[in-house]
């Protein structure tokens, strides 16, 4: 069976309810250019998928996500470590470094004899 035709796509589309024209074409992308927008609070999205995401996971919804340095709360894990990168830079650089001299001390201590293997 073969795709409809462009022309046959855009007839069928303008045949939908009215909050589903528009939103139908081929790209994914709302008619006109100017993207989707969510309903319940006026963001605007290039993709669909991309609107679906933000209702799924953040619109209404408290952040769930919670810096360990400060009271920094955020909705994307992305934007807390963006965040701690930030604002906290001086902490990871002390945790690298203890992490660091950590390993040192692993690798400079001998094995004991019982344990080397014959």
């Amino acid at each position: 069976m073969s795709p409809l035709p462009l022309a046959s796509w855009d007839l069928w589309a303008s045949m939908q309810p009215a909050f589903m024209q528009g939103a139908l074409n081929t790209s994914g992308l709302m008619a006109g250019g100017d993207g989707v927008e969510c309903t319940k609070c006026g963001r605007h999205y290039k993709l669909k998928s991309s609107l679906r995401n933000h209702q799924k996971w953040e619109c209404g919804k408290e952040p769930q996500f919670q810096c360990p340095y400060c009271n920094y709360r955020a909705k994307q894990k992305m934007h807390v470590a963006r965040h701690i990168e930030r604002m906290h830079r001086e902490k990871l650089e002390m945790l690298e470094l203890s992490e660091r001299a950590s390993l040192t001390v692993k690798e400079d201590k001998e094995v004991p004899q019982n344990e080397v293997a014959q």
